[in-house]
């Protein structure tokens, strides 16, 4: 699985790559293929290896080795987005350098309903990912695109604040944060707090906002308002 990246004829195996870091032709596979196994090789042999392996001027076949260990060394988010510039490119960026220290490289999938991110699913599916991550606020995912990801052993993760049962969701906590910011302005006197809220598809974080922020009213004795509501869908 292994290609020149020089004018030269000679053709170079891993047994070179190997030679050249004083290393197994095994270790040299896990570091250049990205292998799981290779976390448990030390940082100094890694750099020895990818060291070597600049120095001959060759570099493993993703393609091939990606066929080899069953996935890609690709990180797919897939976001059902209201608003992709502001909403999305932070978590995009922190993911991509994320993924990039680790070998892997990140491909965004934008879809603007939930019958188009249904549709970018099969594409997905089709890629046999290192894993997904889903930016999809308002939806479970179906059931029979769930089963094909799981039997492909595709690890999902959601973004926001779902309870999808067997997927875990990595997000902040939308009822505590609301819950905070109103019992503070309570605490330096406030009585009429208003809230503007994004409704042009991401409910369930939204709900969870105004669930906190509804909670602290009630517990200071404060009535909702519901003129004090503001919804934006910018």
């Amino acid at each position: 699985p292994w290609r020149s990246l020089s004018s030269s004829t000679s053709r170079i195996t891993k047994g070179d790559v190997a030679r050249e870091a004083v290393v197994s032709q095994t270790t040299v596979l896990y570091v250049l293929s990205g292998s799981k196994h290779a976390e448990r090789i030390s940082h100094r042999t890694k750099r020895r290896v990818l060291e070597a392996a600049d120095r001959l001027g060759y570099s493993i076949n993703s393609v091939a080795a990606a066929l080899k260990r069953g996935y890609s060394d690709h990180v797919v988010l897939l976001t059902v987005t209201w608003d992709m510039p502001t909403a999305i490119s932070g978590v995009a960026v922190s993911i991509s350098r994320a993924a990039s220290r680790r070998g892997l490289s990140m491909i965004m999938e934008v879809a603007t309903h939930d019958e188009e991110a249904e549709l970018t699913l099969d594409n997905i599916i089709s890629l046999d990912p290192y894993g997904l991550l889903l930016v999809w606020d308002s939806v479970d995912l179906p059931a029979g695109k769930r089963t094909r990801l799981r039997t492909r052993g595709v690890p999902i993760s959601v973004l926001l604040p779902l309870d999808l049962t067997g997927i875990p969701s990595i997000t902040a906590d939308r009822s505590q944060g609301a819950l905070q910011c109103t019992k503070h302005l309570i605490g330096l006197g406030h009585k009429r707090i208003g809230m503007i809220l994004e409704v042009s598809g991401v409910w369930e974080t939204t709900r969870r906002k105004l669930v906190g922020y509804r909670e602290t009213l009630d517990a200071a004795g404060i009535g909702f308002d519901k003129t004090l509501i503001v919804e934006s869908s910018e």
